[in-house]
Formats: C-alpha cells, sequence, structure tokens
C-alpha cells in the first residue's frame, strides 16, 4: 500500500460524538484491513453526569484512569478535572509504540487546551507529524480547529465535521487516499 502522509481531523462542538466517529471509524478501517492504533478518552458517567475520561488502547481495549471530577489541590487540572499523570504517562507510551509499529494510521483522542500549552500528546504528536509514514486522525473540538492547524503547521488536513459526516464517507475518504 503506497501513500502520502495525511493529517485527517475529526471536529464538532463538545459531546456530539467525536469519539463514537472516531471509534466507528477506527472499526471501519480495520474491516478494510488497515492496521490502526492509538488512544481513545472515553467519558466516565455516574449519576447521570460526567466524572472523568479514561483513556482506552485502541488495539488492546485496556484502559487507564485519565481525568477525574476532584477537588484535590495537588493534582494539576484542566477545567473541573483532576488529571492522573499515570494516564498521560501510558497513553504516550501507547503513541509511541504506535508510532514505531506497522500501524498505517494513529489516532489521538483528543488534542485540545493541554496540547496547546505543550502538554498532554504534545511531544507525541510532534513526533508522529514527523514519521513519514503515518495517517494521523486527531480528534479537536470545532473552537480550537484552527488554532491547532496553525500551531502544528498541518498542510491541507481533511475535516470531518460530526455530526455533518457519517463515518462510512469519512473511512471512504481515507481508503480512497491509502490506495492512490
Amino acid at each position: 500500500m503506497k501513500f502520502n502522509p495525511q493529517v485527517y481531523i475529526i471536529s464538532g462542538k463538545i459531546s456530539v460524538g467525536k469519539t463514537t466517529f472516531a471509534k466507528k471509524l477506527a472499526v471501519e478501517l480495520k474491516r478494510h484491513n488497515i492496521p490502526v492504533g492509538g488512544i481513545i478518552s472515553e467519558k466516565v458517567i455516574s449519576d447521570s453526569q460526567i466524572s472523568g475520561y479514561n483513556l482506552t488502547d485502541i488495539e488492546t481495549d485496556e484502559s487507564e484512569i485519565l481525568l477525574r471530577r476532584s477537588d484535590e489541590v495537588e493534582k494539576e487540572r484542566i477545567g473541573r478535572f483532576g488529571i492522573f499523570a499515570e494516564g498521560f504517562q501510558r497513553g504516550n507510551a501507547i503513541l509511541t509504540r504506535v508510532r514505531l509499529s506497522d500501524n498505517t494510521i494513529v489516532i489521538i483522542d483528543e488534542v485540545g487546551i493541554l496540547e496547546l500549552g505543550d502538554k498532554g500528546w504534545s511531544a507525541s504528536l510532534a513526533e508522529i507529524l514527523k514519521s513519514s509514514d503515518k495517517q494521523l486522525l486527531i480528534i479537536v473540538r470545532e473552537n480550537l480547529l484552527e488554532e491547532v492547524i496553525r500551531k502544528w503547521k498541518l498542510c491541507d488536513p481533511v475535516v470531518f465535521k460530526v455530526p455533518e459526516t457519517d463515518y462510512l464517507i469519512a473511512a471512504k475518504v481515507i481508503v480512497d487516499h491509502l490506495n492512490t
């Protein structure tokens, strides 16, 4: 399979279904025998409210605590959530493994405020962008899209807007690109 590296972005507002779209897209790409790896940040719901996020390895389905609603003063925070450093260490280790593997597509859910501040997945994202043999699929909130494109100097990214775009159409775009 010969291809030119491409950056794909799944973008939309908060809680519109970007992560669900990414998970369905990953399954569809695997159905087309395209090796996919990376990380998904899944909401943890308790008492009908978001209590945090878990990090899930796309290849192994293993999870790690990433963020939790917390009043602990000693924890670094993003919004109302305390950051679990172990989750970010695990996520960056997964992204390093995927970057060095035979996976064609690397998924990062999500690139946002932390990464714009050179934290979170920022270093891993920069390393993946240096890899000329990887396709990158990132999830970015709509209000941060232009800033993310500027910061990492992403040339002509393909943006899939959720909910306007169907994941099957996105899969076809990616498969067609990989087959040209």
